[in-house]
């Protein structure tokens, strides 16, 4: 949830706080599309999230990515993001500000926040709106980035950063030629320290799966896509991915099992017609359980 204070910061922007209640969803770009363009899902959803006292989860890499599609697409997805304040959460999907993040919290008993929380944004946005204590429109946010994208080219910082990340993942794992030989090295007999957090294993999860599908054709968004995984689904109650992305995770949470390790991953679905169903289906009945996904305070 989004919070606007009616008090301004040392650098005379209204202060702002977001946290992240169950049951949160994460959509990648192509999702947010189809359910802000068909009338009834929309309404389904934003009714749910509502009702349920959920969260939307954004990141930049959507963000950034609808601020280079057709002006359509865009309206479309701010409108119902409007609808969703300000039950709304913006997620850093920067694997290495959030790797970092997770090592400071390891060594603090009782952390303020949350590893995922994007910095970045939010107070960008805020910088450029006076006060107003109440929810800020996501069709500002939206045309504030889209500004910011012609300026700084958030769009094309994303694809470069997933690319890069692709070939760290190629370096590091790459060597292992299959996957039975991957396995030996993932399951180490020595006892495992298990992880608050399930966000290395599955960038080592995830990205193996990748590299080793040989059959897969791939695409330049490949990196993004990647990315719109890691983070979401070590953070979020559910995510909502391209079709091939989302049996990744599901075959990366199997692995991840196996290993032995506990910490939380989101439950993942595709974006067909009958996907999208039965993640709505989920959202509405959603319950919650232990171990929650981790939520920033």
């Amino acid at each position: 949830m989004i919070e606007i204070f009616n008090v301004l910061n040392s650098n005379g922007a209204p202060v702002i706080a977001q946290s992240k209640d169950a049951p949160s969803a994460y959509l990648d770009t192509c999702v947010l599309r189809h359910i802000a363009e068909h009338p009834g899902r929309c309404e389904r959803f934003a009714r749910a999230v509502h009702e349920k006292k959920g969260t939307l989860v954004l990141s930049m890499l959507a963000i950034g990515e609808l601020a280079n599609q057709h002006q359509r697409h865009a309206d479309a997805v701010a409108d119902l993001i409007d609808r969703m304040l300000p039950c709304v959460y913006f997620l850093e999907a920067n694997l290495d500000v959030v790797d970092a993040r997770e090592r400071e919290f390891a060594l603090q008993k009782s952390p303020n926040g949350s590893p995922d929380a994007d910095d970045f944004l939010l107070p960008k946005i805020m910088t450029m709106t006076p006060a107003c204590g109440g929810p800020l429109p996501l069709t500002f946010i939206y045309r504030t980035v889209s500004a910011m994208n012609q300026v700084i080219g958030i769009g094309d910082r994303a694809r470069a950063y997933g690319q890069r990340t692709l070939e760290q993942l190629e370096k590091q794992y790459g060597k292992y030629r299959d996957l039975k030989e991957w396995r030996a090295y993932f399951h180490p007999r020595e006892k495992r320290v298990q992880p608050r957090y399930a966000t290395r294993a599955l960038t080592k999860t995830l990205g193996k799966l990748y590299l080793s599908d040989t059959k897969r054709k791939r695409k330049g968004n490949d990196g993004i896509d990647l990315l719109h995984a890691i983070v979401p689904s070590a953070y979020c109650n559910f995510v909502v991915l391209d079709g091939p992305w989302s049996l990744l995770v599901k075959n990366a949470t199997r692995w991840i099992r196996r290993a032995k390790i506990q910490a939380h991953v989101a439950t993942p679905f595709g974006s067909g017609d009958a996907d999208l169903d039965a993640f709505l289906n989920a959202f509405e009945s959603f319950q919650p359980i232990s171990p929650a996904a981790p939520r920033a305070a």
